[in-house]
């Protein structure tokens, strides 16, 4: 029994010995890397998809709505784990420090706006085919506008982001430009987004989706003509 146990020890000892000299470190080619993210077609359609999850969050469409009602005489709240927040709307008291716009709005969408920056800045570099880089700058320059649009209904305009690097503390543009450079990445990039009901996966943006947001975001600025003009192209598909 004692020569066995022995006998044991030394052949686990000697596979120590015998064993790599070094770890073996194999990456696998299924994974991205810093090396390849930002220059491969699937590195970059992944962050893009990022920037579309940033814009779907069923959380900002609550807030969006309770905060909204909770300032009119539409809706009322006195209890529950939303009160905390709620309450200050109610009351007229919140401030910028307000937690609840801060992470579930305003950084939300920015987020999908640095997405979309990342992806405008690298894609002309990358491996991706002409057709992917056609179609990932269309969809990264209306979501960047999307994302803006609904930053100007919460905060009217704000900084506009077209750099992944740039100034921290950005200045926010005045209203013209923010209205004028809205309109002009929607009505230069929608054209090339694919026909309804041609988009790749449920949910991508598609020609009658972008010239809806150029029309909602015409129609929240007041500027009636083009919120008809977007409206009648979004029609004239004959899809909805």
């Amino acid at each position: 029994m004692n020569k066995s146990i022995y006998k044991s020890l030394v052949l686990i000892a000697g596979l120590h010995v015998a064993s790599c000299e070094k770890s073996l470190n194999v990456i696998p080619d299924s994974e991205f890397s810093p090396a390849n993210v930002l220059t491969s077609e699937a590195g970059l359609k992944a962050i893009l998809i990022s920037s579309y999850a940033a814009m779907q969050s069923p959380v900002n469409t609550r807030n969006l709505i309770n905060i909204s009602e909770m300032t009119t005489d539409m809706a009322f709240n006195s209890g529950g784990a939303e009160n905390l927040y709620l309450t200050q709307f109610i009351n007229f008291t919140w401030d910028p420090s307000i937690a609840i716009v801060q992470d579930n709005v305003w950084a939300t969408y920015y987020r999908s706006i640095r997405d979309a920056n990342i992806v405008l800045e690298n894609i002309d570099a990358s491996t991706a085919s002409a057709a992917s880089k056609k179609l990932f700058k269309a969809e990264a320059r209306v979501l960047r506008a999307y994302a803006l649009s609904i930053l100007h209904t919460w905060f009217g305009p704000v900084p506009v982001r077209i750099s992944s690097s740039g100034e921290p503390n950005l200045a926010k543009a005045t209203d013209a430009d923010f209205r004028t450079f809205v309109e002009k990445e929607l009505n230069e990039a929608v054209p090339d987004l694919p026909l309804p009901g041609q988009e790749e996966a449920y949910g991508r943006l598609n020609q009658g989706s972008g010239f809806a947001i150029l029309a909602k975001f015409a129609l929240n600025t007041k500027q009636w003509q083009k919120a008809v003009d977007a409206s009648l192209k979004v029609i004239s598909f004959n899809y909805y």
